[in-house]
């Protein structure tokens, strides 16, 4: 579990990347985030999203929101 979970997490930064150079991006193979910013839950073992919004704006500091649905 811990494998596909880091993959899914990976998916999402790869997103996260693709949304700021080309002005969308997406990963269909989330969606299962059951997780907090702070701690895991469910069968989410790692904040993927609250990750790759963390590491949009740490690697573009002119990111000051982001948009997630």
């Amino acid at each position: 579990m811990n494998t596909s979970s880091i993959l899914v997490s990976c998916c999402h930064l790869q997103a996260a990347k693709l949304a700021y150079e080309r002005g969308w991006g997406i990963n269909i193979g989330g969606g299962f985030h059951h997780c907090c910013a702070n701690r895991g839950g469910g069968f989410c073992a790692y904040a993927d999203i609250t990750l790759a919004i963390k590491f949009l704006m740490a690697t573009h500091p002119e990111v000051k929101k982001v948009l997630f649905h």
